[in-house]
């Protein structure tokens, strides 16, 4: 499991958002498999992960 240092304090005092998901593939792109499940409907992807996620890992697949 990738393991973090100290959350900033940027982190603590917002929600989690689609920019947290990035950040976590980001970090693991070509160092560690990454396994993802929804129990949610494709259709609604967009809401939870934000149009720009998508579109980037929509071109990049």
């Amino acid at each position: 499991m990738l393991r973090r240092e100290v959350p900033e304090a940027r982190e603590i005092l917002r929600r989690p958002g689609p920019e947290d998901l990035y950040d976590v593939i980001n970090e693991r792109y070509e160092k560690a498999s990454i396994v993802l499940t929804s129990n949610r409907d494709r259709s609604e992807w967009p809401e939870l992960f934000g149009e720009a996620l998508l579109a980037s890992a929509r071109s990049t697949g």
